[in-house]
């Protein structure tokens, strides 16, 4: 009897078949029980621990002269958008000037979730997503940045110092290989027993000062954005004010300056 060609070779292909589509769904049901497990995170920072940090943001708030009602909505609204704005996984510190050394340094320092909105319905929660996000994340925000912005005015505007403070008190942020962004909210009018534009204090006084070393540092690379917020009219050459602080940026390594003048609001 005469055999048919291939018979063989047909019969060993099936079973052949059949494993490959059972690899396939093994492959398939792995992954799905991977993208079930929910995201390991530092319980206090909030930081990826797959991922880690992925960017940094640090926002230093100078209100050490009272706002308006108007530009403390309008600022929070500016603020909100540039959080949105930020990737996930980017390490979020917030501080305030303040000439009380207590007070000085980061009052919030979280890496920002996932929000939800963008989760798959098939395999995450995206209501659980989204009330991690609110919990741990914006309402603790929400409440440093009020506190921040309802402080009432002082005597003295450390800028330089707070700011030393704020780089040293976030994590990793000085020697990160990330991409990092200082945004700070001033009129750059600094006034400290250091260095006081009201004193006539100019740069080339600063450079050779003991505290130049100290404070004209640490920001090797990393992008500037001053967020300028007018004052009442002073007495204070301003050319002297641009002067000093273009100086100290280039000086302290900075990778780019901006500069946002936010007006009245």
């Amino acid at each position: 009897m005469r055999r048919r060609l291939g018979s063989r070779g047909g019969k060993k292909a099936i079973p052949l078949v059949l494993i490959a589509v059972m690899l396939v769904l093994l492959a398939v049901v792995f992954f799905l029980l991977q993208s079930l497990k929910p995201e390991q995170r530092d319980q206090t920072t909030l930081c990826s621990e797959k991922t880690g940090i992925t960017a940094g943001l640090i926002i230093l708030l100078d209100l050490t002269d009272a706002i308006t009602r108007t530009q403390h909505e309008r600022l929070k609204q500016i603020i909100d958008k540039k959080i949105n704005d930020a990737q996930v996984n980017t390490l979020i510190a917030v501080s305030a000037v303040r000439a009380d050394l207590s007070e000085r340094g980061v009052k919030f320092k979280r890496c920002k979730p996932r929000d939800g909105s963008r989760a798959n319905e098939l395999y995450e929660n995206p209501r659980l997503i989204a009330e991690t996000y609110s919990e741990s994340f914006k309402q603790p925000l929400d409440e440093v940045l009020e506190k921040a912005l309802a402080v009432e005015s002082a005597q003295q505007s450390p800028i330089m110092e707070s700011l030393q403070a704020t780089l040293a008190e976030t994590p990793g942020f000085l020697h990160a290989t990330y991409p990092r962004r200082v945004i700070i909210v001033s009129d750059l009018v600094q006034h400290s027993s250091v260095f006081s534009f009201y004193r006539r204090d100019n740069w080339r006084k600063f450079s050779r000062s003991s505290d130049y070393r100290r404070l004209a540092r640490n920001l090797k690379d990393v992008d500037i954005e001053i967020w300028y917020l007018p004052r009442a009219k002073i007495q204070i050459d301003v050319s002297e004010v641009d002067d000093f602080w273009v100086n100290y940026f280039e000086q302290s390594g900075a990778h780019s300056v901006r500069t946002l003048p936010l007006g009245d609001l």
